[in-house]
């Protein structure tokens, strides 16, 4: 008596790996995404807590807030802005997934209409996913906020 073994896969074993692999992939795939997105809003409070500390810098030096990004906070021209490296009117947070423009700075209590505004003494800073960034696809956080009264 002779026997004959077959060392191989049958399409049918092959086509339920597959299927197994795509469930696992639809359901694990989302639950990937919402953490990625998760630890990557760290980036946007690291920017807010830059931005909070250098308009309280401001607001010792120069006794109000400013929505100025660019500037100084130091001799020769103090009082001129915030200090830091900004391109145009917008700053990108530290690994790019954010930014905040000049006009996402709202300033208010006591604010004279003047351009720039001054003897502001509260502000509100908005930060939004950089567009084309991997974080504009947050759905659940599209809006970050951080006001000098504590309110988010």
């Amino acid at each position: 008596m002779h026997h004959c073994y077959n060392k191989g896969f049958t399409l049918i074993e092959l086509m339920i790996v597959v299927v197994i692999i795509a469930i696992i992939t639809i359901i694990a795939y989302p639950s990937y995404l919402v953490y990625i997105h998760k630890s990557n809003r760290t980036d946007a409070y690291d920017l807010m807590q830059l931005l909070s500390h250098r308009e309280e810098k401001y607001m010792t030096f120069c006794n109000q807030y400013t929505n100025q990004l660019g500037g100084s906070l130091s001799a020769p021209n103090p009082c001129t802005g915030l200090g830091l490296v900004a391109s145009g009117t917008t700053l990108d947070s530290k690994l790019g997934f954010y930014q905040i423009s000049e006009t996402d700075i709202t300033l208010s209590g006591g604010c004279d209409g003047s351009t720039p505004p001054n003897n502001c003494m509260q502000y509100t800073l908005a930060i939004k996913p950089k567009p084309g960034s991997s974080q504009s696809s947050d759905s659940d956080c599209q809006l970050m906020t951080l006001s000098s009264t504590g309110v988010n």
